[in-house]
């Protein structure tokens, strides 16, 4: 497993478990995306920018969801959900 892996997968983890929030996850995800430095494989980055495109896309606040891309709770966790089997599945 590439070490800078490790801490997305616990991330992704502790969401999918409701041990955090979406909005904690939104917070942290976006913040550790931003700053990495590690160079992945193109399957495995792929996975990570596309979960970086549903984070982005993760809309809190209901009555502000108007767009068919924009994600609530359950369909965020949901795609973390696909990126981690993904992101487990590349790294064996």
């Amino acid at each position: 497993m590439h070490a800078s892996l490790q801490p997305y997968i616990e991330l992704i983890r502790s969401f999918i478990e409701r041990r955090i929030t979406a909005d904690e996850f939104e917070t942290r995800y976006l913040a550790m995306f931003k700053a990495e430095t590690a160079h992945f494989d193109e399957d495995t980055f792929d996975t990570l920018d596309g979960l970086f495109a549903d984070v982005d896309a993760y809309v809190a606040d209901p009555a502000l969801r108007d767009s068919p891309e924009d994600l609530d709770d359950e369909q965020l966790r949901a795609r973390a959900a696909c990126a981690l089997d993904k992101l487990t599945l590349v790294d064996g």
